[in-house]
C-alpha cells in the first residue's frame, strides 16, 4: 500500500520526535517514535533515525545495521549523513580503513568544513595525527564567519588528546547556537569528557543535563 502525503508527514514528525528524544537520552521513547515512523514509512530516512538512536545508546552493531539499510534505500546524492554515521560506528568498532572510506564519501557529498572535519576525526581516532591536523588547519584557514564547525572540531581535538581545546571549542559551539550542540549529552565522540565538571556545566548551560 502506497504511503499517502499524510502518512509521510506523520512519519517525518515521528522521526523528528525520535531525534529530539535521543538528544535528551530518552532512548526507549525515541525508539517508540522511530517504530511509529517505520510503520508508515520504512524508508532510508527512518532507518537513519534508528541508526542515530542506536549509536547514541552505544548499541553499535544495531547502529551499523540500520545505517547500512539506510544507505541501501537512499538516493546516493542524499546519503551524506548516513555515510558519516556508518563511518563513525566503524571507527568505534576499530574498522578504521572502512570508516575512512565512508567518511571520504560523505566529504565528497558535503563540500564543507564539517564534512572535512568528520574525516579529520576519523584520522585522529585511527592514530594518523599528522593528517588529522592537516585537515584541521585547512578547515580553519577557509572557515567562513557563519560556518558552525566548532562542535565537530572539538571532537577532533578530543580524539587527539587535547581536552582543554575541545572544551573551548564546545563553549564556542554553544555560543554560536550550533544545532549539533543538541547532541552534547549523548554523542559517543565526547564520552571522554563526561566526568569533567567543566563539561557537565557546559551541558547544563546548553539545556540538557548529563548523568
Amino acid at each position: 500500500m502506497a504511503e499517502t502525503a499524510e502518512d509521510l508527514r506523520s512519519a517525518a514528525e515521528a522521526r523528528l520526535r525520535a531525534e529530539h528524544l535521543t538528544s535528551l537520552g530518552r532512548f526507549s521513547a525515541a525508539l517508540d517514535e522511530a517504530h511509529k515512523a517505520e510503520e508508515v514509512d520504512p524508508s532510508g530516512a527512518t532507518d537513519l533515525t534508528f541508526a542515530r538512536t542506536y549509536y547514541a545508546m552505544h548499541r553499535f552493531a544495531e547502529a551499523l545495521d540500520s545505517g547500512r539499510r539506510a544507505l541501501a534505500k537512499m538516493d546516493p546524492d542524499d546519503s551524506r549523513a548516513a555515510h558519516e554515521l556508518v563511518g563513525f560506528v566503524l571507527l568505534v568498532q576499530g574498522q578504521h580503513g572502512a570508516a575512512l572510506r565512508e567518511l571520504e564519501i560523505a566529504r565528497a557529498l558535503g563540500h564543507d568544513g564539517n564534512a572535512a572535519l568528520a574525516v579529520a576525526y576519523g584520522y585522529a581516532v585511527a592514530g594518523d595525527t599528522h593528517r588529522a591536523r592537516q585537515l584541521l588547519a585547512s578547515v580553519e584557514e577557509r572557515r567562513a564567519p557563519d560556518d558552525h564547525a566548532s562542535y565537530r572540531a572539538a571532537a577532533v581535538h578530543l580524539a587527539l588528546g587535547e581536552k582543554d581545546r575541545a572544551l573551548e571549542l564546545l563553549q564556542r559551539a554553544v555560543a554560536e547556537k550550533d544545532r549539533a550542540v543538541d547532541q552534547l549529552r549523548v554523542d559517543p565522540a565526547l564520552d571522554a569528557l563526561h566526568t569533567d565538571p567543566r563539561f557537565q556545566e557546559l551541558v547544563l548551560r546548553a539545556g540538557s543535563p548529563v548523568d
